[in-house]
């Protein structure tokens, strides 16, 4: 597939059959003992146990506060739960109401000054279409709910903000396993207002997450393609206003090795410069006399090698990351250098038999979040014997407004060290 774009009329896709994508199998040992960082492909990675979210969540959502303040959501059987995260203390605590029923699959979005919630599912088959949304600097953090919302109701949709006051809401299910939408919204927070987008993605996204990559946002996922089924890719928005927006693919080699496909209940973050996508149908499977375990992954992909993901195979594992089980539905933070799972499922099914996990691990990326080229200030600590550098301060993009207040960090901290930034 090249690379093309989109501007055509959309269409809602259905299929009476899925084609399922098969797990990546592989000899290689699994090792209780690995260390090193997520990204350097010299060392290998280990994942550190952090306390345990209160309660068992799948459908895992999570969107940055303020500073290490984070606002999880998640569902537990039909009840949707929310809960404040402090990454730096490693705390959890109850959170705020979304104010609209939903139960999972919604998306979080910093936009601006504002955290907004947007569809999900409103029970165990259909979708909703409501919005709420909350003043990061009100005390304490309250949602309310918009009087209209999304033209459609979303599940397994993705959105990003395209700037301080907006955020676009892509694709989705729609309910059903066998649908995927084409269409985009966008959303404005302060007229509590949305209208379809005139430009279609290439393909209806059936699941998929978005992230904000180098000041361009792109969306990671599992796309129905007409007549042929599903397939993985990436798509990314070009332009800066909606008159010049252009939905381009950015092709994937998914031939050699085996695992470059990105499959369905993934959970993405970014440090602006490289997204990492996480479990789900990111996994290694691994048969010991006779017995088959699975381990989900994090693999890291960057727009300088756009048409591979950086995925090692070997005695080390290399760049790639093994959690502790596969994880479905899991969500992920992003913190400094940490690199953060909570929750999700040890199966695709998250029913009675693969109950949602309170796990929650971290993994230490190999480059700082955001990176040092781009700080305002650095601040020198020695964590340990290791002397580091801290960023704090917003990342310096060219397009500033396209990761607008998400990448914008009043202070940039070690969850381990604990140090913190001066005032900017």
């Amino acid at each position: 597939m090249s690379n093309r774009t989109s501007k055509v009329a959309g269409l809602t896709l259905v299929i009476a059959a899925c084609i399922s994508l098969a797990h990546v199998a592989s000899a290689i040992p699994y090792n209780n003992r690995l260390d090193g960082l997520l990204g350097d492909p010299d060392v290998d990675v280990t994942w550190k146990k952090l306390n345990d979210a209160p309660n068992g969540l799948s459908f895992v959502r999570t969107a940055q506060v303020e500073g290490h303040n984070f606002l999880v959501t998640g569902r537990n059987g039909n009840k949707a739960l929310t809960y404040m995260y402090d990454a730096a203390k490693d705390e959890w605590a109850d959170g705020p109401s979304l104010q609209y029923n939903q139960i999972g699959s919604n998306t979080l979005t910093r936009v601006g000054n504002y955290v907004c919630s947007a569809g999900g599912f409103k029970d165990s088959v259909n979708p909703t279409n409501k919005i709420a949304c909350a003043d990061v600097n009100a005390k304490p953090l309250s949602f309310k709910k918009w009087q209209k919302g999304l033209k459609e109701g979303r599940v397994q949709h993705a959105a990003f903000a395209l700037n301080s006051t907006s955020m676009m809401v892509c694709g989705g299910a729609g309910g059903l396993e066998s649908t995927a939408s084409d269409s985009c919204e966008v959303c404005n927070v302060q007229s509590q207002t949305c209208s379809v987008s005139g430009v279609f993605m290439p393909y209806g996204l059936n699941f998929g997450h978005a992230a904000i990559v180098k000041g361009q946002p792109y969306i990671f996922g599992h796309w129905l393609y007409p007549h042929t089924g599903f397939f993985d890719a990436i798509v990314k928005l070009e332009g800066k206003s909606e008159a010049d927006f252009a939905w381009v693919e950015v092709e994937l080699d998914q031939s050699e090795p085996k695992g470059q496909g990105i499959g369905t209940d993934f959970a993405v973050a970014s440090d602006g410069q490289t997204a990492y996508i996480v479990g789900g149908d990111q996994e290694v499977c691994v048969t010991n006399a006779g017995h088959q375990r699975c381990f989900s992954t994090a693999t890291t992909w960057s727009p300088d090698q756009p048409t591979i993901f950086s995925r090692t195979w070997g005695d080390k594992f290399g760049g790639e990351s093994v959690l502790h089980k596969s994880r479905y539905q899991l969500g992920l933070i992003l913190f400094g250098r940490s690199l953060i799972a909570i929750g999700g499922c040890h199966d695709e099914d998250c029913g009675l038999e693969h109950a949602p996990q309170s796990s929650v691990e971290a993994v230490d990326i190999a480059t700082p979040s955001p990176h040092l080229a781009d700080c305002k200030t650095r601040i020198a600590h020695k964590c340990g014997d290791v002397e580091q550098d801290y960023c704090c301060g917003c990342i310096s993009l060219d397009v500033v407004e396209w990761p607008g207040t998400p990448n914008c960090y009043k202070t940039e901290a070690s969850s381990f060290c604990n140090v913190t930034c001066p005032p900017i």
